[in-house]
């Protein structure tokens, strides 16, 4: 919207990013758009140290003996470290223990997340939420099981390996205010935190002097997107950039499963031209945006049926055109939102259509 304001206004615009989209750099092709590259850091400044870790090698549930011993020695420098997961909460909640009946929204299919701090069982998309001790309905009992962990579990991890270090935990649940959220930086300027754990909040454009270690927990699970990969770089490279931005030693611990992941391989090597390259590629291969023009319609009713025979019975009435694809309807990624059952049909058509 802010591109097509400044047409409209006949004013400049600058677009600036350390990790600009596929789409940007396709207008700057196309010679829509120009293209300043920053080849090093402000004042010349180095690149922190950046090394993969192995997922599997945990020292605890979530932190890997590399990332544990590297906090240690960080605390002990007096430097602050920012540790990364892109989950709120404590940990996300499947099933009740014995039964294993599964706890899911009335409204959409999201996971249920416990939050610790509040005490209460959150659903993310909605405002809905219950109480933990809810019990089940075949057993009687309210235990659960989880196969995945968020930021409150792991600052409880991490206030267990440096007891000593003042925790802070950032997350939208917390930083629901402009003056809340600044209250949170003015106490992580003023070193009255030495250890900031928290979201994609922390991702975007934030300048703090004395981080020198930042730790992506489970880089592997970073993303949830139509095209995964990018929008993984684009989190993994902004989170990574908060670590030695007034220079001295810095480090980067990227834990993951994956070695091959290229969203992990390309921001190690710090070669973002390389990742842009392999992905336009793959794009071409694929015949997909830029390379072609994608449409998806979105068919969404309270009865699933309905909604289906829609997206089939609307294929029926697209004529046959040379050059166009189009996609039987599949569940949209959030299959059940506001008690709408929802398909997605996706078209796709050479771009001189």
């Amino acid at each position: 919207m802010v591109v097509l304001k400044a047409k409209l206004y006949n004013i400049p615009i600058i677009l600036s990013s350390a990790t600009p989209s596929l789409e940007s750099l396709a207008n700057v092709h196309l010679k829509k758009y120009k293209h300043i590259t920053l080849t090093q850091r402000f004042r010349n400044i180095a690149m922190p140290i950046t090394e993969r870790v192995d997922i599997h090698s945990m020292h605890t549930k979530c932190i890997s003996n590399t990332l544990r011993e590297e906090l240690i020695k960080n605390f002990a420098r007096s430097k602050q470290s920012l540790l990364f997961l892109n989950r709120r909460g404590y940990m996300p909640v499947t099933t009740y223990t014995d039964c294993l009946e599964e706890l899911s929204c009335p409204n959409y299919t999201s996971k249920l997340v416990y939050h610790k701090y509040s005490n209460n069982m959150q659903y993310h998309y909605c405002v809905y939420n219950q109480k933990p001790d809810l019990a089940c309905r075949k057993y009687g009992n309210s235990n659960f099981n989880s196969f995945a962990i968020a930021v409150e579990f792991l600052a409880e991890e991490v206030a267990i390996i440096v007891p000593d270090a003042q925790l802070l935990v950032i997350t939208s649940n917390v930083i629901s205010t402009r003056k809340k959220a600044q209250e949170v930086i003015d106490s992580i300027r003023n070193r009255e935190v030495d250890i900031i754990i928290g979201t994609q909040i922390l991702s975007k454009g934030l300048h703090f002097r004395d981080i020198s270690l930042v730790g992506i927990i489970q880089a592997d699970n970073t993303a949830a997107d139509i095209r995964v990969l990018e929008p993984a770089y684009q989190i993994i490279s902004q989170v990574a950039g908060r670590a030695g931005k007034e220079g001295g030693s810095a480090k980067i611990i990227i834990q993951s499963k994956d070695s091959a992941n290229p969203s992990i391989k390309y921001v190690i090597a710090n070669q973002h031209k390389r990742f842009i390259e392999e992905k336009i590629a793959n794009r071409k291969i694929a015949k997909m945006s830029r390379f072609s023009r994608l449409i998806s319609i979105t068919f969404s009713s309270f009865d699933e049926h309905k909604a289906l025979c829609t997206a089939r019975e609307f294929i029926k009435m697209i004529p046959k055109i040379e050059n166009v694809d189009i996609f039987c309807p599949a569940q949209a990624p959030l299959y059940l939102l506001k008690k709408h059952y929802r398909y997605r049909l996706h078209h796709k058509s050479s771009k001189k259509l």
